[in-house]
């Protein structure tokens, strides 16, 4: 039974049928079919078809994080060598 729209209550449907070849049915509302073939599966093949950009982004964004904070430990280290040595 198909409650709502939302890809975690109806993604899996289709591997139902091939593993009960007879006598599975797939109960939902008319509006909740309407739904899932006009919000749910279009929302899943964007986020799909997106992901990978979002990924690389993400992946980009991580490795600059990585690169500011070693630019600041550095920066930090190398000013308190200094001190130490004017000191």
């Amino acid at each position: 039974m198909n409650t709502h729209f939302h890809w975690d209550h109806y993604q899996g449907n289709q591997a139902l049928s091939p593993s009960w070849p007879t006598g599975v049915e797939i109960i939902s509302s008319e509006a909740t079919r309407f739904n899932i073939e006009n919000r749910g599966i279009p929302r899943v093949k964007h986020e799909i078809a997106t992901m990978p950009k979002e990924i690389d982004d993400l992946k980009a964004a991580s490795g600059e994080g990585h690169r500011r904070q070693a630019e600041t430990r550095v920066a930090i280290e190398s000013g308190q060598a200094e001190a130490y040595l004017v000191n």
